[in-house]
């Protein structure tokens, strides 16, 4: 699938920065995860119109986005978002962790199940909070630096992250990393 190219990724990405931007230029601080979905579905939708793949939200298992086939109706990218942009939202070690590693792990599992299929996490939040956390978060300071190499976390040795895009956009941050466990990564997929 020409999808996962980097031109469209980045793409996708850029969207989302912009969409968000904009929200928080017109002074909406009630911006939720699902508007960052939002995005990307819409984006998406347009852009693999009339292809042989379909856009789902919140299926086969829940995954925020999902970029299917259409004939055989399997997975080909699975994606998973969190966001940290509302005033009461900040990236932390101890509560981001919690929330952002079960996303790894759901995306380590769905790959293991639709074999052919590669998983995104998505990780949106506020400019201002990377500057306190970045020491912290190895895997993000690993793609604020450009390290484009697979790494295990601590947390997990059942996958390896490698970092994909990142958009910086204003007060507006944000990054993706391509999650594949490491059963795969012995297979070669």
């Amino acid at each position: 699938m020409e999808y996962h190219k980097k031109d469209i990724h980045k793409r996708i990405i850029r969207n989302i920065a912009l969409n968000i931007e904009l929200l928080i230029n017109d002074k909406d601080v009630d911006i939720s995860e699902y508007d960052a979905q939002a995005f990307m579905t819409l984006f998406l939708r347009r852009n693999l119109k009339n292809t042989e793949y379909k856009i789902k939200r919140e299926s086969f298992g829940k995954y925020d986005c999902v970029i299917a086939n259409k004939e055989n109706g399997k997975p080909i990218i699975l994606y998973e978002l969190k966001t940290f942009v509302k005033p009461k939202e900040k990236l932390q070690i101890k509560s981001s962790y919690k929330k952002i590693i079960p996303d790894f792990k759901k995306l380590n599992d769905g790959i293991l199940k639709y074999e052919l299929s590669r998983g995104y996490f998505i990780l949106v939040c506020k400019s201002k909070d990377l500057k306190d956390i970045i020491d912290e978060f190895k895997f993000l300071s690993e793609h604020l630096n450009n390290n484009r190499t697979w790494q295990t976390i601590e947390e997990c040795k059942d996958y390896k992250l490698r970092p994909s895009s990142k958009e910086n956009i204003g007060n507006t941050h944000i990054f993706t990393w391509e999650v594949k466990p490491n059963k795969a990564l012995e297979r070669n997929i």
